[in-house]
């Protein structure tokens, strides 16, 4: 099980060696993370969507087991998934791509992360708040969106996920501001069709 008290690239740097080259059990990736574990689950399933690594398949897999992690936050609950899920595997391929590159990406992001404005992270209402932040952009993830569209929506659930765990109110701040603007553009794109964003986009 992974210590609480350690950096996010940290607990990235034990994953990689804990589960080494081989395939990854998502039901056993999960256990690992114990109660409060679901933040650095999340940022862990984010990774593919905020960088260039391909995910075969596993894209609407890796959108639904972000929303159930998202939805057990705002209940306080430990992490859990269907049995159906947990014996998906992640290929040594992918994992370690996402716990190599999750490393430098948490490695570079820490050093402007500190326990801030942390009611966001602790108090039971923002903790339904977040949960619903996370929930409604995991569901846009599982949609089977074009290539490059993924980013914005996981681009809010990092930033949630990584204010939790971090306590820093100023990166949830953040993740309700990227929230605001995924909404937006899931509207007006709603109302005037993806061309005609890209026609507003351009004025």
């Amino acid at each position: 099980m992974i210590p609480h008290n350690k950096r996010t690239s940290e607990r990235f740097r034990e994953l990689q060696k804990r589960f080494g080259d081989t395939a990854v059990p998502v039901g056993e990736l999960v256990d690992s993370f114990g109660h409060s574990g679901h933040a650095i689950f999340i940022l862990f399933l984010c990774v593919p969507f905020i960088t260039p690594i391909p995910i075969p398949g596993l894209s609407t897999v890796f959108g639904l087991l972000i929303a159930i992690a998202g939805f057990r936050i705002s209940l306080d609950l430990g992490p859990w998934v269907p049995e159906r899920l947990r014996k998906k595997e992640i290929s040594t391929k992918v994992s370690q791509l996402i716990f190599t590159k999750g490393t430098l990406i948490m490695e570079k992001i820490e050093v402007l992360t500190k326990p801030r404005i942390s009611f966001l992270s602790n108090n039971l209402g923002f903790h339904y708040l977040n949960g619903f932040v996370i929930i409604s952009m995991a569901l846009v993830l599982a949609l089977p969106l074009p290539p490059g569209t993924n980013f914005p929506p996981a681009l809010a659930i990092a930033l949630m996920a990584l204010g939790h765990l971090e306590e820093d109110g100023l990166i949830i701040i953040l993740g309700y501001l990227v929230f605001s603007l995924n909404i937006t553009a899931i509207t007006l794109i709603s109302i005037y069709g993806l061309e005609g964003f890209k026609k507003l986009l351009a004025v």
